[in-house]
């Protein structure tokens, strides 16, 4: 299944100078951090994914926000996965994990 649309939505709210790319420090939120840093995946190839990326996967909870995968590379072609949550009326993305598949 492809996600055009939320893709499209994705890489138009990263390119935004006005959005804030949310990535908490630490506590029950911080997840999306502490696997940055155990992965050695920089903040930089993280918005470059949001940016430039493909959405290959969307969540839609029953309660709770949607959260998107949005798939893209490193400066190495490593493949990288990183799971958002968008919030295009607040003008916010928060990265909940990031991995490689």
């Amino acid at each position: 299944m492809a996600f055009h649309d939320e893709g499209r939505r994705l890489r138009a709210l990263a390119s935004d100078p006005d959005v804030l790319i949310l990535i908490p420090p630490e506590g029950p939120r911080g997840h999306a951090r502490q696997r940055m840093r155990e992965r050695r995946i920089s903040r930089t190839t993280v918005e470059r994914i949001l940016k430039a990326g493909a959405v290959i996967e969307v969540e839609r909870p029953l309660r709770g926000e949607e959260r998107w995968k949005a798939q893209g590379t490193d400066a190495d072609g490593n493949i990288i996965h990183v799971v958002v949550i968008p919030r295009e009326t607040e003008i916010e993305i928060e990265v909940v994990t990031v991995f490689e598949p």
